[in-house]
């Protein structure tokens, strides 16, 4: 009884902090822990935005929660991706062919999610109308190319505008970094400009940091592979149909190898004590939310409790 009273009276002397560190490193004490062999735009981005939710995904590699959002932008994804293999005259509906192809693709995925039929019915629609807004912005300047004499015709027009690469893998072995650029275009004066789509719901003038970090690294990785600098980098918002375009300067290719060269640098050790937690606004978006805030932990309580009801229930009832 005395060893009882006392170890209680060591966890009140524990603070608030102390008692969620003490739980966060239980998750991970039989983990095989390793560093990052490679950072990714995505990476480097998670660790900055709060270096515990990078240690999280990267190092502990604990799963995820499925995301209907990230299903919805693979999605998107694939269906660019095939729209540029080749021309077909019916643009609309082919682009409705290939969602359908995409989307039946994830049915698992999509089941695993448990949503309700009208959110599931939502989400493809959202998908569709990000879709829709693309094509019909990519038909108005087959159109211009074709008023304006530049193009003989809709095939003409389609090969025009269609990007150099589809997706390309970059990757740096000296600076242990890669990514997937989602196109390359050059212009009829030669001018060379990499995007990276995005399905987000952003609207309005600016650039977040992140993008622009990301657009960086991209065009750092571009000149690493290519041996000459990206004109232009852009961001491509498919749900408005807007492009946000940064000119490729050394300064920007200076900040991208910096922060790449900085992040690794941090990102070496295994020991979670070395990636504190943010708890700024961004820690909301946090996937691991519910471990940072406790939640996790009393979920848990919650469902033993309830299953030893149940058990008591059931012994009653014997």
């Amino acid at each position: 009884m005395k060893f009882i009273i006392e170890q209680k009276s060591e966890v009140n002397k524990m603070t608030e902090k102390e008692i969620k560190e003490e739980y966060e490193k239980t998750l991970i004490k039989d983990l095989e822990l390793k560093p990052q062999v490679r950072l990714s735009p995505s990476s480097i981005n998670e660790y900055l935005r709060c270096p515990r939710c990078y240690f999280y995904r990267y190092i502990a590699k604990l799963p995820t929660p499925p995301n209907v959002h990230l299903i919805k932008g693979i999605v998107v994804h694939t269906v660019l991706e095939n729209f540029f293999k080749s021309y077909k005259p019916d643009i609309d509906s082919n682009m409705i062919d290939l969602f359908n192809k995409a989307w039946k693709s994830h049915e698992k995925g999509i089941k695993d999610l448990e949503l309700s039929p009208e959110d599931e019915t939502q989400a493809k629609n959202d998908c569709l109308i990000i879709l829709t807004e693309y094509i019909e912005t990519f038909k108005r300047r087959m159109n211009n190319l074709i008023q304006s004499g530049k193009a003989e015709n809709n095939t003409h027009a389609y090969h025009l505008l269609k990007p150099k690469f589809r997706e390309k893998f970059y990757y740096d072995e000296d600076l242990h970094c890669c990514g997937f650029v989602d196109r390359i275009q050059e212009d009829f004066n030669g001018l060379v400009t990499i995007g990276d789509y995005k399905t987000s719901s952003k609207f309005g003038i600016g650039l977040p940091g992140n993008y622009k970090l990301q657009l960086a690294i991209y065009s750092l990785l571009y000149k690493l592979k290519e041996q000459k600098m990206p004109d232009f980098a852009a961001v491509i918002f498919l749900r408005y149909g807007e492009e946000y375009i940064i000119e490729v300067t050394p300064s920007l290719l200076q900040y991208a190898l910096t922060t790449i060269q900085d992040v690794w640098a941090k990102t070496r050790s295994t020991a979670i004590e070395d990636y504190p937690p943010n708890e700024g606004e961004s820690s909301r978006w946090c996937p691991f939310l519910d471990i940072h805030d406790g939640t996790d932990e009393w979920k848990k309580k919650v469902r033993t409790e309830r299953i030893k009801d149940m058990i008591k229930e059931t012994e009653k009832e014997l």
